[in-house]
């Protein structure tokens, strides 16, 4: 366990360090669709089960439908914040306001770690494959990151 224990805390620190380097504006968009991604996929993956479980196993299909619905709805609400943020790049360019873009972009990838590693702990929980749950159960880091993703998505309901 110590090994995951290492890896969850590297791709945590990962986001932060991508939200430093991305900026405040195109992590916020990240934030905003990873958490409209989750909100979305959770409402409307159970809709499209029924089609995708004519082609595979009832909880595969809700895994599938779960992640095409987040991936979708993530990637759109990103791109739209990316092409924002290259119109407003000639505001970055200012030596105290990219500093201070890149502290704000940082502190707005620990929230999307949150919420990617978050959601992807509760997406393993509620599916019916039992391996993900106990195998993330023993994970300590993952236990904190749970508990701030329960906060953080019960602002947003």
């Amino acid at each position: 366990m110590f090994i995951i224990e290492i890896l969850v805390i590297i791709v945590f620190l990962a986001f932060i360090a991508n939200g430093y380097k991305a900026g405040a504006i195109e992590t916020l968009g990240r934030v905003i669709g990873a958490i409209a991604g989750f909100v979305f996929a959770r409402a409307f993956a159970m809709k499209i089960v029924g089609i995708l479980s004519l082609f595979m196993k009832p909880d595969w299909a809700y895994l599938v439908a779960f992640l095409a619905i987040f991936l979708t709805v993530d990637t759109l609400i990103g791109w739209l914040f990316h092409t924002a943020e290259s119109l407003l790049k000639i505001f970055t360019k200012l030596p105290i306001l990219r500093q201070i873009n890149s502290y704000l972009g940082a502190i707005l990838g620990f929230f999307e770690g949150v919420v990617v590693i978050g959601g992807v702990s509760w997406l393993l929980e509620q599916s019916t494959q039992q391996a993900g749950t106990v195998f993330l159960s023993g994970v300590q880091s993952v236990h904190y990151i749970n508990l701030l993703f329960t906060k953080i998505y019960g602002i947003f309901l």
